[in-house]
This record gives structure tokens, C-alpha cells and sequence, in this order.
């Protein structure tokens, strides 16, 4: 920068020096002490020579970055003897009035040509801007680069950047502009002729959308954000993604009531900030989330082993709610997370049966409608839904690692790894793309950006440095079309968010207008019995 800067101030004062680019002449005026001259010829002169008939006053210097001269007994005395092209010097005048002096030029002047590019990389933050140079052969250039302003018609004063002048075209790019802001560019170029602008362009740069979420739960949070904000950055344009999950292990509400007012550093605090990859902040305590960071949106949800039984939501979860009003110096909006019905206990791993399942899920649907009627929470994500539409279609259902271990029998599935966790691919995609559906709708989205057709695929490759926060089994069932109907359980959700919504006609829709993939899979559940792979 301080290069740039210095060639800036080297064009301004030749501009000073040069007031008239199309003359076959320059006059250049000499003031008391200093004075920054440029010398505009193409060739080396002698300052005799080329200063034609001025004659300097005795002590008078010429000096450039590196060395100097001293007019003395009539002539020129120092470590420089000459002027050469394209330098700048300054000149100190022991006259007390000012004096001039004429540079004849060596050629008439040439005709220049300078074209600015059309932006591109637009960003909420930075452009990339060029030029191009056309002219006629003998001319010089001395600089060369581009200037930007709010206002139309940006010069060399405003701001400025330079580049190699003697590139046949130039491409710069311009940091730490302003999101929503109307910018003008002009290339520019000193030559023999002097400043030339080129073309006017404008852009403007768009809105960044920041999403900034906070949850707070346990491993099923992990679960369910662990894809979320490499969805988003699939999705969305100009979007800066900041998602934290505070995990306790088997936290209930009235867990994380007693860890606030004790500040438990007892949290594992997992971040996504940004670059591609999730980031481990080892244990912490709430607060200290939310004194590092700001946030748009706090998830909040019940443990799974508990979520069938209101007991645990209140009055719990008013005092969480007050105590975050109480510390937060700014405004958030409070979301709830409707976890799933796991198939199998914690403890010893015993297996429920399906009208168990049904059951709990028809108790967490209840007690989720009561959070989002009778609570500060605003919204509502039907995780727990979306995760029971997509049970209803057996390929579906089958998917997962979870086993009957007693009596040895491979192909409960439930789309969990062991009957508790979502495994990973499509079973954690159908939760993260529920996640997101909510995420769009809170932040404007959704009117322009839907689930449907979204083309994330889960494999073992794609997880690949992403440091998801847990890992539940090998990816599995990520692939277009089972991804598409896995969208389509997530939609139906949110159109019914509290009842399940066969998806087996969908489901047949789809094999029907789509049956290589899904003809194999379904061939291949009836031959082996054996649960859905990727």
C-alpha cells in the first residue's frame, strides 16, 4: 500500500506539473525551495539540454529518489547528470519569485485509449475491476490503474489503485467495501499525453445475509446442525453462516437452569464460524458463548429420554428463557426443536416397539405444541415430524446400523446407527434440511430459496475435513432422488407439524418416474432383508 500510495502522490504532483497534455510543449513553474517536476520526454537529456534556456541561480538542486545534483560556477555537480523517462524530481529554486521553464516535446502527442472492464466477483465486501490500454506506438506509460467512488466520475483523488503499467490489461481487487452500496469506477493511465480516464461502470454490492444461531441442547443438537451450514453456504449467496452448539450429555431444561446459575463449564462448544469446517472450543460454560458472541437466534430442545414428559419442561424452561433476557444486552428470538422418538432405551440399549415409539412421539408432539403455545419460544422445528413421515416408507424406515442385538436380527433400522442417534447421511440430512427450512423462513428466505432439490450429497468424501461435531456410523442413502424424498418429508412437516404424514404415495410417485435407483434398492430390501447402504 505505501507503494501504491507514493506512485498516487509521484501522478498527482505530474499533474500539477502538467497542464496542458496536448501541447507539443510543457511549461513547467518553479516556486520558492521545493517543487516535484516530472520529466514528460521519451528520451535522456541532459538538465542543460533540456531545460532549454532557463538558467538555474547558483545552489539550486535537482534530486530524485536515490541522487542528487547542485547547480555551482554554472554548471551541474552531483551523482546525476540527466533527466530520464518517466522519473519525477524535485527541484529546490533559491529565487524568491516564481519561474518557468519549457520542456519541448521529442514527438506530437499519441492518441490513448483506456477501457474499464465490466465488474465481476461482486461481493458484499469486494470487487474485481480492470482495464485495458490501446495507443499508438512511441508512447509512454508512467502509471496506470483504477478509481472508485460512491459518486459518479471517481478520479485519481478519490479512491485509487495501481498496477504493472506496462501489462497489456490490468484486473484488480477492491477490498473492505460496503454491503448494499452503489459504486463508480473509471480506469486510469499517465502516458506522454497525461491523466486519461477511461470508461465510467457502476455496480452494486449485494446484501451479506449473516445468520447467527446459538443452540443449546445435547448430542441431537450436534445431529441436527452438523450439516446445516454447508447446506446454507450450497444454497444461499453472500452469506456469512455463525452457528454454535452448546452439548451436554442427557441435558434436560432444568439441567441447563441449574448449569447457567452454577456457570457448569461442564458444555462441549462446538462453533462453525465460517472456512469450511466445524471448530471444537473444548468445555465451556453458557455464558461464555454468549460473551464471545452474538447471536440472531437461540435453538432450544428437551433431552430425548425425557421429552415425552412436560414435568421436565416446566417451569424450567420459563426461568431458562428469563435468565437469558436478564444477561443479553440485545434482542433474540427463541426457537424449539422438536426432537424425534428414538427407537431403543439409553441405558441397556432395549428395544421399544413400534406403538411405543408412536406413543412417545405423540407425547413430544404434544409437549412441543404447549412450548410454542404457552412459551417465549416463536417457532417451532418439526425435526421429530419429519423423521416419523419418512419412517412411514419401509425403504426408509429400514435405513441404519440399529440391530436387535438379543436376538441377533439385522434390519430394524429406524434410520438410526444404534437407536438413538440419526445416522449419518440421508437420516441426518432429513433433520438438517428441516433445521434449514426453519432457518430460510426466519431469516426471509424461503420465499426465494426452497429444500427441494437442494443437491448436498453425504458421503464418506464429503464429510472429509468438515469436523462435524459427532459421528454416528458410516454415510448411508444420499443420493438425488432419496434425497428429493427426503426433502419432501421435511415440507410436509412443516405443512403439518404435528401428525404424521404417510409418504408412501409420494414415495411410489417417485419410483414410478425414477425406478433405477429406487427398483434396485427395493429389490435388493425383499432378496437380503438387510437394511439400505450407500
Amino acid at each position: 500500500m505505501k507503494k501504491a500510495l507514493l506512485t498516487l502522490i509521484c501522478i498527482a504532483a505530474m499533474l500539477a506539473a502538467t497542464p496542458c497534455f496536448m501541447a507539443q510543449e510543457i511549461t513547467i513553474t518553479l516556486h520558492q525551495e521545493w517543487n516535484w517536476i516530472s520529466y514528460p520526454r521519451a528520451d535522456t537529456l541532459g538538465f542543460a539540454e533540456a531545460m532549454g534556456t532557463f538558467t538555474p541561480m547558483e545552489g539550486d538542486i535537482i534530486a530524485d529518489q536515490n541522487d542528487y545534483a547542485e547547480y555551482n560556477e554554472g554548471g551541474w555537480y552531483g551523482t546525476i547528470e540527466q533527466f530520464f523517462p518517466g522519473w519525477g524530481y524535485m527541484y529546490y529554486s533559491n529565487r524568491t519569485e516564481p519561474v518557468t521553464f519549457t520542456f519541448q516535446l521529442q514527438q506530437p502527442v499519441s492518441e490513448v485509449t483506456i477501457t474499464t472492464f465490466d465488474p465481476s466477483k461482486i461481493t458484499p465486501s469486494s470487487v474485481t475491476l480492470g482495464s485495458t490500454v490501446t495507443m499508438d506506438e512511441g508512447n509512454h506509460v508512467f502509471a496506470r490503474g483504477v478509481c472508485w467512488s460512491t459518486e459518479p466520475n471517481p478520479d485519481v483523488d478519490d479512491n485509487s489503485m495501481v498496477g504493472d503499467p506496462v501489462a497489456d490489461s490490468l484486473s484488480h481487487t477492491i477490498v473492505e467495501l460496503t454491503q448494499d452500496t452503489t459504486y463508480y469506477v473509471r480506469s486510469f493511465v499517465v502516458t506522454d499525453n497525461g491523466l486519461v480516464y477511461g470508461n465510467e461502470v457502476s455496480f452494486t454490492t449485494p446484501h451479506l445475509t449473516e445468520i447467527k444461531i446459538l443452540s443449546l441442547g445435547n448430542s441431537y443438537s450436534s445431529d441436527a446442525f452438523a450439516y446445516v451450514p454447508f447446506i446454507l453456504e450450497n444454497m444461499l449467496e453472500n452469506v456469512h453462516v455463525q452457528i454454535g452448539i452448546l452439548n451436554m450429555a442427557s441435558a434436560t431444561i432444568p439441567v441447563h437452569v441449574a448449569s447457567f446459575e452454577n456457570e457448569d463449564p461442564g458444555y462441549h462448544f462446538y462453533l462453525y464460524n465460517g472456512g469450511g469446517a466445524w471448530q471444537y472450543r473444548s468445555q465451556h460454560t453458557i455464558q461464555y458463548a454468549l460473551d464471545n458472541y452474538e447471536w440472531d437466534i437461540i435453538m432450544l430442545q428437551q433431552a430425548s429420554g425425557y421429552a415425552a414428559y412436560w414435568s421436565y419442561y416446566q417451569p424450567s424452561l420459563d426461568t431458562l428463557l428469563s435468565l437469558f433476557n436478564n444477561y443479553l444486552d440485545y434482542p433474540v428470538k427463541y426457537g424449539w426443536y422438536m426432537v424425534q422418538a428414538r427407537p431403543a432405551r439409553a441405558i441397556n440399549g432395549e428395544n421399544y416397539p413400534e406403538e411405543t415409539i408412536l406413543s412417545k412421539y405423540s407425547r413430544i408432539v404434544e409437549n412441543s405444541q404447549r412450548v410454542i403455545n404457552e412459551t417465549a419460544c416463536e417457532f417451532l422445528v418439526p425435526i421429530g415430524t419429519a423423521v416419523q413421515n419418512a419412517r412411514t416408507i419401509p425403504e426408509l424406515k429400514a435405513m441404519g446400523d440399529y440391530a436387535d442385538i438379543e436376538l441377533n436380527t439385522s434390519g430394524l433400522g429406524y434410520m438410526c446407527q444404534e437407536g438413538i442417534h440419526l445416522q449419518e447421511g440421508l437420516p441426518s440430512q432429513i433433520a438438517a434440511y428441516t433445521m434449514v427450512h426453519a432457518i430460510l423462513e426466519q431469516y426471509g428466505c424461503l420465499e426465494n430459496h426452497s429444500i427441494l432439490g437442494e443437491n448436498t450429497r453425504v458421503t464418506a468424501e464429503w464429510l472429509e475435513g468438515k469436523k462435524i461435531p459427532g459421528k454416528n456410523g458410516e454415510p448411508i442413502g444420499s443420493n438425488d432422488t432419496l434425497c428429493l424424498i427426503g426433502q419432501q418429508c421435511v415440507i410436509e412437516a412443516f405443512n403439518n407439524p404435528y401428525e404424521i404424514t404417510d409418504m408412501n404415495d409420494f414415495f411410489n410417485y417417485f419410483l414410478k418416474s425414477s425406478p433405477n435407483s429406487l427398483q434396485r434398492r427395493r429389490s435388493q430390501k425383499s432378496a437380503q432383508s438387510s437394511c439400505c447402504s450407500h
